[in-house]
């Protein structure tokens, strides 16, 4: 799931993009920063693995631990995803 977001993203698939996206968050994708923002970060993505153990956060959603390492840097975030409607796992923050 996060590599085919980002492979959309990467080429320039947005709407396709968009479809990874929790219904409750659609509407704020690719957000404030915009379509190029995404597209300038989705190859820097390419550096970054999420850990295989969900984290539960709270029945239908949870986290995935995330670290980047490129040029003997580090940055480590997660990612939430949600359980939507349709009963498929979606982002819910990236």
């Amino acid at each position: 799931m996060w590599n085919a977001f980002w492979t959309k993203v990467v080429d320039g698939d947005l709407a396709g993009a968009r479809l990874y996206i929790h219904s409750s968050r659609r509407h704020q994708f690719p957000s404030q920063k915009g379509a190029s923002y995404f597209q300038e970060t989705a190859p820097q993505m390419a550096f970054c693995r999420l850990n295989p153990t969900a984290l539960p956060l709270a029945p239908g959603q949870v986290a995935y631990h995330v670290r980047c390492q490129r040029g003997g840097q580090t940055a480590e975030t997660l990612v939430i995803l949600g359980l939507d409607s349709d009963g498929v796992w979606r982002f819910t923050s990236l």
